[in-house]
């Protein structure tokens, strides 16, 4: 027992060895330390902590039991902790091996050569580590054998190193432990005889391609409650647990609740995921490349799903939406937005279930075969680009009358959730709808179909239709008495009609308008006025648009305004000469703007008015101002108000 080295060649060529015992306190082994013991049968490694086992020779790793082919038997200590590189290689008569529960390394091609290894017995509970890096920087695993066929996992096993398995090619059936926690890198990859797989509840860390090349797997149970990483990151990108694998059919288990980032990437042969109940987040791309699938159902109690999580499942129809409330789907990075379905697909169909209340920004960007949408009435609250770019959606019927939201703030800037729709031309609404909200069909240019707007609906929202140059009629009835900002900004309404209930217009509700050319106000209506072919407030202090078509070439502000809306000039094309009282304070963002005819713009107030925005942009080149006496060194200093052609002060 006092033993600590065993030389090179030390029992070389001992033909009559049948036994062999190394004791506990072994460090090191010398190289061909048993080579041409031909007749040994029995080897009883004790040896806790023995750390080599080889002699390197013109760049061949020789080691202890070097052609050992005799040897049957290996029996492992309780004790021992480390099982050093090359132990047993070449032990070809090697037919079963039992790793006790206290390994905690077992070295680069231990068992290498080992062509009759057919039954591994794996018990070591908190193994790190199953490889040697080689003198050329390559990874060398234990258990590169293709000739074992069983392996047993025990049920106290926490961790599977990185390689362990790796390229075990006749390994038909793994069962892995109900206490298993982490599965390593490239643990099982290309174990190409195994077809089913079971990932236990325990599981919180599966390395990248931990299963890479196990071309057979077609069905995957996946039971991790709570799994939290199945991907590997190197400087060349990410390496997924399943990319490529051919599953064909995912369970999840009854008890997981999240699913990681990549945990499916790749698996381009998946028909069916069946999602339990449980499921509450979806990771980041974590389905993405799934080219099999038709049809996803997502479940109700889901309430996060990354972004890309089905990019590019390019089969996929039809979506069943049963979420009650999600509150993201979508990631954003430094160099793209990713949303859930972004990528190739021919998703056409929607199918939202009864209890749906809230469908999350970017939830349905880019789906690319849906031509027509039901909304239900359940809906409370869509996000900003929830349907956005949706390239051939022709039609919308929006029953949600308790609808709050459609809109929100992306990247800086407020996005509806039908933005990009350029092929949206119909939208009907429930007959019980009281508010049309915010941003509602903003941007949708082709808009030109919109039924009847209910009798119920009380207000139409900021920026609901702006945009929509198509839409060249609307009728409101006398339900509606707000009109929100902007509102029909930059529409093709030709004209319209302000009926005796209405008493909010919002700022810049029918700026940019090219075609309007015609404003009738109700003489039951006590709160707007038409004046000079332009509309104001009845108490003419506010002027909120003047209709391009009207064709006027000079425009004088009634001498009581003091503010004008955004856009109220936006697009006039005939407009030369414009004059604005000293009572004007303010003058809305864009009020001038694309109005190329201006020759003339006269100031009379003291101070120049406040703005939010640019007014004028780049018609100041072609025109001159005239402002109030001792003024003029204000406006030019002013962002908003130099650059004109002259600035000069008028005295009368």
């Amino acid at each position: 027992d006092s033993i600590e080295y065993i030389g090179y060649k030390a029992f070389y060529g001992c033909k009559t060895l049948k036994e062999i015992t190394i004791p506990k306190d072994i460090k090191s082994i010398g190289g061909l330390a048993f080579a041409g013991c031909n007749n040994l049968l029995t080897v009883n490694f004790n040896a806790t902590h023995c750390t080599g086992v080889t002699k390197i020779e013109n760049g061949l790793h020789l080691s202890a039991f070097q052609s050992c082919t005799s040897i049957k038997t290996v029996n492992i200590g309780e004790d021992v902790e480390i099982i050093p590189d090359y132990m047993f290689n070449g032990c070809e008569g090697l037919e079963k091996i039992n790793i006790p529960k206290k390994i905690r390394s077992i070295g680069g091609h231990t068992f290498d050569g080992c062509i009759n290894l057919t039954n591994v017995i794996y018990n070591a509970e908190k193994c790190e580590i199953a490889t040697t890096v080689d003198e050329r920087g390559q990874t060398l695993s234990a258990f590169s054998n293709d000739a074992i066929i069983s392996l047993t996992l025990g049920n106290d096993i926490k961790e599977i190193p990185d390689y362990a398995f790796a390229y075990c090619s006749r390994l038909t059936n793994i069962t892995l432990p109900a206490n298993l926690e982490r599965i390593g890198k490239y643990a099982f990859a290309g174990c190409s005889g195994i077809r089913r797989l079971t990932i236990p509840e325990n599981v919180k860390i599966i390395g990248g391609g931990a299963f890479d090349g196990c071309s057979n797997i077609k069905d995957m149970n996946f039971n991790a409650i709570s799994c939290q990483s199945m991907v590997q990151r190197n400087d060349s990108g990410i390496i997924p647990v399943f990319q490529n694998v051919p599953i064909v059919r995912i369970v999840l288990g009854p008890k997981v609740e999240s699913i990681p980032d990549y945990a499916f990437y790749g698996c381009y042969a998946v028909e069916n995921i069946s999602f339990n109940k449980n499921i509450k987040t979806i990771g980041h791309l974590a389905f993405a490349g799934i080219r099999a699938m038709k049809t996803i159902t997502l479940p109700e109690n889901l309430t996060s799903i990354g972004g890309g999580c089905f990019m590019d499942c390019e089969n996929l129809s039809q979506i069943n939406y049963n979420i009650i409330s999600c509150d993201a789907a979508f990631d954003l990075t430094p160099d793209s937005t990713l949303y859930p379905f972004c990528g190739k697909n021919k998703v056409e169909w929607i199918v939202f279930g009864k209890k749906v209340k809230t469908i999350p920004e970017g939830m349905f960007y880019g789906a690319q075969k849906i031509t027509s949408l039901d909304i239900p009435r359940t809906i409370t609250s869509i996000g900003g680009l929830a349907f956005g770019d949706c390239p051939v959606l022709e039609s919308v019927n929006f029953n949600a009358t308790r609808c709050e939201s459609v809109s929100n703030v992306i990247d800086g800037k407020m996005r509806s959730a039908f933005e990009g729709c350029d092929k949206l031309t119909t939208v009907n609404f429930d007959s019980k709808m009281e508010v049309l909200p915010d941003y509602l069909f903003n941007g949708c240019k082709a808009l030109s179909r919109v039924a009847a707007i209910p009798k119920g609906v009380s207000r139409i929202g900021n920026y609901a239709f702006a945009g929509c140059e198509a839409l060249k009629r609307m009728v409101l009835p006398t339900t509606v008495v707000a009109i929100g900002d902007g509102a029909f900004m930059e529409t093709g309404i030709t004209s319209f009609t302000i009926h005796e209930f209405l008493t909010e217009i919002g700022n810049g509700a029918f700026g940019g308008c090219k075609r309007l050319s015609n404003i009738m106000v109700k003489k039951q209506n006590e709160d707007f006025v038409v004046k000079g072919n332009i509309l104001y407030t009845s108490d003419l202090r506010r002027l909120i648009v003047c209709p391009v078509g009207k064709k006027m070439s000079k425009v004088v502000v009634d001498k009581n305004c003091e503010e004008i809306d955004q856009a109220a000039f936006m697009y006039n094309t005939t407009l030369q000469d414009i004059e604005i009282p000293h009572s004007v304070s303010h003058i809305g963002a864009k009020a001038f703007i694309g109005c190329m005819a201006i020759k003339k713009v006269t100031i009379r107030s003291v101070r120049f008015p406040q703005t939010d925005g640019e007014i004028f942009s780049d018609i100041k080149k072609n025109a001159e101002l005239k402002v109030a006496p001792g003024t003029a060194s204000d406006y030019i200093s002013s962002p908003y108000w130099k650059g004109f052609k002259s600035t000069s002060e008028v005295y009368k």
